[in-house]
């Protein structure tokens, strides 16, 4: 093995080229992943054949723990995209606060829905929206929604399980589930409204200018649909499996 110091500059060089490969290279992440993982055992003395025996057993004993509640995490995701249950939340939450308060409203949004589906996938289903409330509000700037909208499902991933992160530090550091996602809601929740704020009376109203920031909006309006299900009913797949 290798000294500490080492140990270290190969995490950060390991880092770096995970990074790397997704972003110049747009290769697969799980296998930019193994690759990186690959460098970062054969660098510190353990050999090929160990770091990929490592590599291989670290994955089945992190899969047997959080494994089965990102699948079905996952599955309660797609209904709710399905069935039009994520846009009802969104709906619901931007109607009942006032124009100002409409970022923070696609924020929670944002956070709800990201607890059991990913934030790729919650983008684009809210983001349709988010586009409809920008066109419809003249006073709130494109970024401020969408940003919201990135802060608040992003802030889910990292608080508040069963979110992969979150639920991978509990398994790790043997940290008990219940008392992580009581303090995920709610340390969460304020930390990604506090962040809105930041991002909305700062960087927003004092950085973004409209006129030279932005050539085209990506995405088409969203349409209501009158077979959505109700508030209520949309919120029981994330809520019940929580209890």
């Amino acid at each position: 093995m290798v000294s500490s110091t080492m140990l270290a500059v190969n995490l950060a060089i390991t880092i770096g080229l995970v990074i790397f490969l997704i972003m110049v290279f747009k290769i697969n992440a799980v296998i930019s992943l193994i690759l990186g993982s690959l460098y970062m055992g054969i660098s510190s003395g353990l050999g090929l054949l160990e770091t990929a025996s490592g590599i291989a057993s670290g994955f089945g004993s992190f899969m047997s723990s959080i494994g089965i509640p990102i699948i079905f995490g996952i599955m309660i995701g797609q209904l709710l995209a399905d069935s039009g249950g994520a846009r009802s939340i969104a709906s619901t939450l931007v109607k009942n606060v006032g124009k100002k308060r409409i970022p923070y409203a696609i924020g929670l949004a944002g956070a709800i829905l990201a607890i059991p589906v990913f934030f790729d996938v919650v983008f684009v289903i809210l983001a349709p929206l988010a586009v409809a409330i920008y066109k419809e509000t003249q006073d709130l700037k494109y970024p401020a929604i969408i940003g919201s909208l990135v802060i608040g499902a992003n802030g889910a991933h990292v608080f508040i399980p069963p979110t992969p992160a979150p639920l991978a530090s509990a398994s790790i550091l043997n940290f008990p589930l219940a008392h992580l996602m009581g303090f995920g809601l709610t340390v969460g929740i304020l930390i990604i409204l506090f962040s809105i704020w930041l991002y909305v009376n700062f960087i927003v109203d004092k950085i973004w200018n409209d006129e030279k920031d932005i050539k085209e909006i990506p995405f088409e309006e969203h349409v209501e649909s009158e077979t959505m299900p109700g508030f209520g009913v949309s919120l029981i797949p994330i809520a019940v499996p929580k209890y």
